[in-house]
């Protein structure tokens, strides 16, 4: 389940920030935001000390987007 979780969120992530129109970019870090429970939590299931990191920087890089978006 958790894989689809991160597979789901990854790929819809992607494929807005892909889309021609604006609106739908948008939502795209929100979208990529809301898969990073399912990360954190296979990151700590794995002990993948490495990939925490990436999914503690992953959520900051989307927050500042979803800030940047919304002014």
């Amino acid at each position: 389940m958790t894989q689809f979780l991160m597979a789901l969120f990854g790929l819809s992530a992607m494929a807005l920030a892909l889309s021609p129109r604006p609106t739908r970019r948008a939502w795209a870090p929100m979208v990529g935001l809301y898969g990073q429970p399912a990360w954190a939590y296979f990151a700590y299931e794995t002990g993948a000390v490495g990939l925490g990191v990436l999914v503690a920087a992953y959520t900051l890089v989307y927050i500042r987007a979803i800030c940047v978006n919304n002014r």
